[in-house]
């Protein structure tokens, strides 16, 4: 049996779709920031800490985050034409056996998109086969700006700190690039954040690049027929699919339907593909997370 499959990366299969979630939130794109994201996801073991490059992209209304490692097509710059509502977004398919795709628990697959207007967050993330979509509030912070000022990319930055996630947070914004972005979910400043780390120094994004397209480019809402879920939701199913994601992804699949190929891509992007995938899948099994991103209350 042919089944038609999608993937979010380059090993992946891109399906766009027209709604009107996707174009709501699709707009030209002003500033691309590129960060260092330096993260200490393991404290128990001497565990080195994972590095890796993130990117904000900043648009007049949302602000969309990504792992650089898993950018897809989407990415690429596309005609104004080509994402006004009353057109149809271009769909591509490939016919065959499902992949599964399996990416290292260091490196966040997740997609964030502030949208301030309207008070929210939005992520995609996915397990398996299937994409979700949840929804949170806008993270209120309660930021304390200092005068302390340094240089960061040619801009003159302003200290602030504040709580976030269990951690307490130092950012340097700009207040001469008036966007109350920030990496991840960090944000609320009247200023963007070009650097932000917490106090034990287990995480840290550090300013790499800014650039301002020359040539017409999109901020593109990834909607690849999420399905809508609660947070806490999302994180019960995510366990189960961290402690077998082969078995996971199998039991979406219908009866009739056969895995045929394994991918697993590393925490640095390199991609393993067959018994070697395999072979690093089981080891990441065993792999723990014992220092959230966002710390639990």
């Amino acid at each position: 049996m042919k089944y038609f499959f999608y993937v979010l990366s380059q090993l992946a299969i891109l399906l766009t779709i027209s709604s009107p979630a996707l174009c709501q939130h699709t707009e030209p794109l002003m500033l691309k920031v590129t960060y260092t994201f330096i993260y200490l996801y393991d404290t128990t073991n001497n565990t080195p800490a994972s590095e890796t490059e993130v990117i904000l992209r900043i648009g007049k209304t949302n602000s969309k985050f990504n792992n650089a490692k898993l950018e897809s097509p989407q990415h690429l710059p596309v005609k104004q034409s080509a994402i006004s509502p009353n057109v149809n977004m271009n769909i591509k398919t490939v016919v065959g056996s499902p992949m599964v795709v399996v990416t290292s628990k260091e490196m966040n697959k997740e997609i964030i998109y502030q949208i301030p207007e309207e008070n929210i967050i939005v992520k995609l993330n996915r397990l398996g086969f299937q994409d979700y979509k949840i929804v949170t509030p806008f993270p209120k912070i309660d930021w304390k700006i200092w005068q302390d000022t340094k240089s960061i990319g040619g801009f003159v930055c302003q200290k602030a700190t504040g709580m976030f996630g269990g951690r307490l947070y130092t950012a340097w914004f700009a207040p001469d690039l008036p966007y109350k972005y920030g990496p991840w979910k960090l944000c609320g400043l009247p200023g963007l954040i070009l650097e932000a780390s917490d106090s034990t120094h287990e995480v840290l994004f550090k300013f790499k690049e800014l650039i301002k397209p020359s040539d017409p480019e999109y901020i593109i809402y990834d909607a690849i027929r999420p399905v809508s879920i609660k947070e806490n939701a999302f994180n019960k199913a995510k366990k189960q699919y961290d402690k077998d994601p082969i078995a996971y992804s199998t039991a979406q699949l219908k009866s009739d339907v056969a895995i045929s190929q394994i991918r697993f891509i590393d925490a640095a992007g390199n991609i393993l593909s067959g018994d070697a995938a395999k072979k690093a899948i089981k080891k990441e099994q065993a792999k723990t997370i014992t220092n959230p991103l966002e710390v639990e209350k």
